[in-house]
């Protein structure tokens, strides 16, 4: 006689928790793993507590130095992590026969990167497919692939550089990159500026952005081999911006990051010897649904005319540049 719990065992262990576990024992850190998750510590530490009474022992050693597993903490992550991979796989795969019996796709953007992508894109998709609905949500600074990953979104539009594990991307268009400053700053009522100019100039970094694409953003190091000051630090394009417009620093941003979020006491400006920035399409890896091929083309399409666009007023805005 089959065994009764084979699918229901009698200490009944809570998915989520168990995948907490698992992002705990990659980071040995409560803040950077509580991050991670989109959680607040005190939450996550009730959360492996609970866990913890679940299975009957400890799983984690905490001290005020580190964290690390226990012997049956770690034991139960190596178990369980190939498991919850496929459980993930599982799922995904059954929300994604879901959607597209239904007709659903849904669009990640955050402003600055979609640009004016976004709408053409979306208009192009769904005259093409008319039976398609098409959800749109806009995803935070530190969020282009997480949503991705997470499965909140099928596609989303994103600048690179960004890690690229576990999605695949295809590059749409790029745009000139500027710089921001506060309006009563020395720079403020110049046309164009080069790199070298913005040398002395403090930097203000983000918290959550992975470090090497920060430094991208911020073109450090410079094109000599220097690194600037650094300002403050931020969390979101609002604090970003608040700290320009109060003179504590400088931003590196795309062109279209203006019209998006452009304030009257931050001025951008072109800088011409700056690397574009590039803008995407991602999607995760191995997704083979046909609505999620139509919008790439949709967007390719859109992209492929903005660029000529962008192509035929190079003339002009380099002639305004001498």
């Amino acid at each position: 006689m089959p065994s009764p719990h084979r699918y229901a065992p009698k200490v009944l262990v809570n998915l989520r928790r168990l995948g907490q576990l698992v992002v705990l024992s990659e980071e040995l850190n409560f803040h950077r793993t509580a991050e991670r998750l989109h959680m607040t510590q005190p939450a996550l530490s009730r959360s492996i507590r609970q866990l913890e009474q679940e299975i009957g022992s400890a799983l984690v050693v905490r001290t005020t130095r580190n964290v690390r597993l226990t012997e049956l903490g770690q034991r139960l992550v190596d178990q369980a992590s190939p498991l919850l991979e496929q459980l993930d796989d599982v799922v995904s795969d059954a929300l994604g026969a879901a959607r597209e019996r239904r007709g659903q796709l849904r669009v990640g953007f955050k402003a600055g990167a979609a640009g004016r992508l976004l709408t053409p894109t979306v208009m192009a998709f769904e005259a093409e497919n008319p039976e398609v609905e098409v959800e749109l949500h806009r995803l935070d600074w530190v969020d282009q692939i997480e949503g991705l990953l997470d499965d909140r979104v099928d596609v989303a539009f994103v600048w690179l550089p960004l890690p690229v594990k576990g999605i695949e991307i295809a590059q749409l268009m790029s745009e000139p990159r500027y710089v921001g400053v506060a309006r009563d700053h020395r720079f403020a009522t110049r046309e164009h500026l080069t790199i070298d100019e913005l040398r002395d100039e403090p930097v203000v970094t983000a918290r959550s952005v992975p470090a090497e694409i920060a430094r991208w953003w911020s073109a450090i190091p410079r094109p000599d081999g220097s690194t600037p000051p650094t300002g403050a630090t931020a969390d979101s394009v609002e604090e970003m911006l608040e700290i320009v417009a109060r003179g504590r620093g400088t931003c590196f941003v795309a062109r279209s990051f203006e019209a998006f979020y452009g304030r009257p006491d931050v001025v951008f400006i072109p800088v011409l010897d700056l690397e574009p920035a590039p803008i995407a399409l991602a999607w995760r890896a191995g997704e083979q649904r046909a609505i999620v091929s139509a919008f790439r083309d949709a967007a390719a399409r859109a992209g492929a005319a903005l660029a000529a666009e962008t192509a035929l007023l190079a003339p002009v805005v380099a002639e305004s540049a001498r």
